[in-house]
């Protein structure tokens, strides 16, 4: 397995998991690969996993903060809304209940 192969099976795997990812680009990149990598990812138990590249975010930007903290956390509702409907939050609170 090369390196791509054991990430997306660990963004797969992060879906059985109240668990949201953002990845942030700095630089030059090339974004434009990570942007289609988010894309192509397989199907999973819902979509956790964001990219962004911070110069396109702040690039025009009038308040640069506001609009990076939006960009970040846009997807959390839905990924949210679709933790809760697939009970992942409950899964995790009864694991944290199994080991006590």
């Amino acid at each position: 397995m090369n390196s791509e192969e054991e990430t997306t099976a660990a963004i797969v795997e992060a879906s059985n998991w109240p668990l949201s990812i953002v990845t942030v680009g700095v630089g030059d990149g090339p974004w434009g690969t990570m942007l289609d990598y988010d894309h192509r990812l397989p199907k999973r138990n819902f979509d956790n996993f964001q990219f962004l590249c911070f110069n396109d975010v702040m690039e025009g930007a009038t308040n640069r903060q506001t609009a990076f903290a939006l960009h970040a956390l846009m997807e959390v509702p839905d990924q949210y809304a679709a933790i809760q409907s697939l009970g992942l939050l409950d899964k995790v609170q009864g694991a944290e209940l199994d080991s006590v």
